[in-house]
């Protein structure tokens, strides 16, 4: 799998070198190696006792991966984009499909996930543990109301 992870992180990192470059109204679309290396470090923040399925360690890329590039973009043309390349790297070179892999996020019950709305409730994070806790783990978040109330 970690194989998997750096062939997709590497795809993502190449297409936005050759589609989103920078322009003077996106002159902070500079992307660089060490935005690479924030992707695999968000994903080392994960303990692999809340990473145990390849779905969740597929969630946890792609979640890694809008929060270094895709928080970034400017306007929806842009984060469509950013979708669209992770739905392709999903299916390769994950071998997964991105509808059944990220199918709690499907807002209107199309049957995809297709909409920004439907990809902003992919959530990890360290929220649901009480400020002061020792142990914080980072783990995906898929009940927001219990995120809100904590």
């Amino acid at each position: 799998m970690e194989d998997k992870i750096v062939s997709a992180t590497m795809k993502i990192y190449n297409n936005i070198q050759v589609d989103l470059k920078p322009t003077p109204a996106k002159s902070h679309y500079t992307f660089n190696l060490r935005d690479f290396s924030k992707v695999i470090m968000g994903i080392c923040m994960c303990d692999k006792t809340k990473c145990t399925s390849v779905d969740t360690t597929i969630r946890l890329w792609a979640h890694e991966t809008i929060r270094v590039f895709g928080d970034r973009l400017i306007n929806n043309e842009d984060r469509l984009w950013m979708l669209e390349a992770i739905k392709d790297t999903v299916r390769a070179p994950f071998s997964a499909s991105f509808d059944t892999t990220f199918r709690h996020l499907d807002i209107d019950g199309d049957g995809r996930v297709d909409k920004l709305d439907e990809i902003r409730g992919l959530l990890f994070g360290d929220l649901l543990v009480p400020y002061g806790m020792t142990e914080r783990p980072y783990e995906e978040i898929l009940d927001i109301e219990k995120c809100i109330e904590s």
